[in-house]
């Protein structure tokens, strides 16, 4: 009997802890956004005096990064102040307003529920400080031009004397950004002219950075009258447009290293005399920001003078004379490196195409050390006239092989590829081979010995895509490019191209307008109010911009025109 006390225990225990309080589980998550009932001064407010705006809510609400959140345009600075008491949100516009001036104020997402942190939906006040509302707008889009996407959260912005407005200094009065599909909209505008650019402000100072954020801007002012309905499509790029500047130009290692502040698109070195050019070799480094010229035949108190110009993407110049010598101190050569790249066999000509790449300034060939191997009975010597310097570091390979060397593949050959029978025990080995010492360097050095296989291209392991062009311009390019955006072929001026030999997957084709005539495109400058040559992709009947083609497979014709065809309900390219 005494154990029955005990039990009597453990079961109340158990109880107690079945009867603990636990937190409520399930039930739909709050997604209602608070709602604002009331407002002072009341919206479209005129003759305002930049008094205190005090904002009432259905429920309590928190602030969330006002600073950055809150867009109040013509912009005020940082003079104002976001307070929160429950349901009642508070702004004090501390700055000084203009006359006859309408303030437009977004929210965005700077005020949101207790709860579950929804935002406001929508939320936008304006004021004027004159008799009315100034009721204009422009709206557009802002997408990446190199490779047709929105670009979400970026800063749009308005200013007006062009003369003197720097987009890379200067902070904008009028400021808004775009949502997720890259749209944006001003209001409550009054008439006048305006100049529009668009920005990825990562640092949030409402500048853009000159060097790693990217910007677009339309050359042509937007004319604002009460008669005008205005969209625009802003195109941004990723453009370093710092000033070009030298930062040093002395003897380094083994060689007289010139060190630029960016990148190169290109450059050129004249000697003063012309018998010095024998003298002075050069190449751009892997940066493409370090020039190294190699003066090997120069004494160490000796130096040569020679004309310097060098030119960014966005064409800024520089010009100078410098005077290359060699260090005195001891130094050991840096190491040697050859590089072979795009080694390729297309069809149906059968021409062996390569791409040679030193680090160096190359000296000379060893021409009967470069070799096409198809099996162990086949070895094909590249020759003199098969060889083409581009640079001083640079060879581009092309020979033309005989076409009996490749027969077309049959079932029993399983795709194969050798020479015809009786060789059926020849062993395909199909490469490009540099032999030991085939490329020596300015400073005497042997390449290395490398092989690489070639990559065959024929009609049943490779497809083709037709493309059709519509376009009144001259000068244009149509190029194809991989997913990853870089360029795999490359047509100009022809209305109609077909692209061969290529690798099944997705590809994307574009139409660039090669306004200057130049071969190539250009990003355009600022400070020259010239915008970037124009880019449109092509786009399927579904919208998509990707294109896939299948071994043994011909697509197209693919109609591209230029200009686009426009919505008009929209005022946006057909898409």
């Amino acid at each position: 009997m005494k154990y029955v006390p005990i039990l009597i225990v453990l079961i109340l225990a158990s109880f107690s802890r079945c009867a603990q309080r636990t937190s409520p589980t399930g039930g739909p998550r709050d997604t209602i956004p608070p709602t604002l009932i009331n407002v002072v001064p009341a919206n479209q407010t005129t003759g305002y005096q930049g008094q205190r705006i005090v904002l009432t809510f259905d429920e309590d609400v928190r602030l969330n990064n006002p600073r950055q959140q809150l867009l109040i345009t013509p912009s005020v600075g940082n003079d104002f102040e976001m307070t929160v008491r429950r349901k009642t949100v508070y702004l004090d516009l501390n700055a000084t307003l203009r006359d006859s001036t309408t303030y437009t104020i977004n929210f965005r997402e700077s005020i949101q529920d207790n709860t579950e942190q929804n935002p406001a939906h929508n939320l936008i006040l304006a004021y004027s400080t004159g008799t009315y509302i100034d009721s204009l707008s422009i709206e557009g889009s802002v997408y990446n031009l190199l490779k047709d996407t929105p670009l979400k959260a970026a800063s749009v912005a308005l200013y007006a004397h062009a003369d003197t407005f720097n987009i890379f200094a200067h902070q904008p009065e009028y400021l808004t950004i775009t949502d997720d599909h890259g749209y944006f909209r001003f209001q409550n505008l009054k008439a006048g002219t305006y100049y529009i650019y668009a920005f990825d402000d990562k640092n949030r100072n409402s500048i853009a950075d000159a060097r790693s954020e990217s910007y677009g801007f339309l050359r042509d002012p937007i004319i604002l009258t009460p008669d005008t309905s205005i969209f625009v499509r802003i195109p941004v790029i990723n453009m370093d447009a710092r000033p070009l500047r030298m930062i040093s130009a002395r003897p380094y290692n083994t060689y007289f290293n010139i060190r630029m502040s960016k990148m190169l698109d290109h450059y050129a070195i004249q000697t003063v005399e012309p018998t010095d050019s024998l003298r002075l070799r050069h190449v751009c480094g892997p940066d493409q920001a370090n020039i190294q010229v190699y003066l090997p035949e120069v004494s160490f108190t000796d130096s040569i003078p020679f004309q310097f110009t060098a030119m960014d993407s966005i064409g800024n110049r520089l010009d100078t004379l410098l005077y290359a010598k060699r260090s005195p101190r001891p130094a050991t050569p840096e190491a040697f490196k050859v590089t072979t790249q795009s080694v390729e066999l297309a069809y149906p000509h059968y021409i062996l195409t390569a791409t040679i790449q030193a680090n160096k300034p190359i000296q000379s060939i060893t021409y009967d050390s470069i070799l096409y191997v198809l099996d162990s009975a086949i070895t094909v010597p590249l020759t003199a006239e098969d060889i083409t310097f581009q640079g001083q570091s640079s060879l581009a390979l092309r020979k033309t092989l005989p076409p009996e060397y490749f027969p077309e593949p049959t079932t029993a050959q399983n795709d194969n590829f050798r020479l015809a029978q009786p060789r059926e025990q020849q062993h395909l080995i199909n490469q490009l081979q540099l032999r030991k010492g085939a490329i020596i360097s300015i400073e005497n050095d042997s390449s290395a010995a490398t092989q690489l296989k070639t990559d065959i291209k024929r009609p049943d392991n490779t497809g083709l895509i037709a493309v059709t062009v519509q376009t009144n311009e001259p000068n244009f390019l149509i190029q194809l490019l991989r997913k990853d955006y870089s360029i795999v072929q490359t047509a100009r001026n022809q209305t109609s191209v077909d692209f061969r030999n290529l690798t099944p997957g997705d590809y994307l084709i574009t139409y660039v307008s090669d306004r200057n005539a130049n071969g190539k495109w250009d990003p355009g400058s600022f400070f020259r109010r010239e915008e970037p040559e124009p880019i449109i992709f092509y786009h399927t009947d579904q919208g998509q911009s990707s294109v896939n083609i299948k071994a043994n497979w011909e697509l197209g014709p693919l109609l591209i025109t230029y200009p686009e065809p426009v919505d008009n309900s929209r005022n946006l390219p057909r898409r």
